[in-house]
């Protein structure tokens, strides 16, 4: 589902997809983080370009961090 509605926000673009898409993306990502699979670096990277589009560079750094120590290969 987090997949398929992120791909949605790319192909409508983010001024398409609005900020209620947005914030409902981010919630699902949050609960996938802490609930369903909190070691997925995949969440945190997918996290992390939300939050760059929407200019919340510290969150979105942070969010880069994480999956970093998660999956350091992801760094390409």
């Amino acid at each position: 589902l987090v997949r398929a509605l992120a791909q949605r926000r790319r192909l409508a673009g983010p001024a398409v997809a609005g900020a209620a898409d947005d914030n409902a993306l981010l919630a699902l990502l949050k609960t996938a983080r802490e609930q369903a699979d909190p070691l997925s670096w995949q969440v945190r990277l997918v996290e992390a370009e939300i939050l760059l589009e929407r200019h919340q560079l510290d969150q979105a750094a942070e969010a880069v961090q994480e999956a970093l120590a998660l999956n350091p290969r992801s760094a390409e």
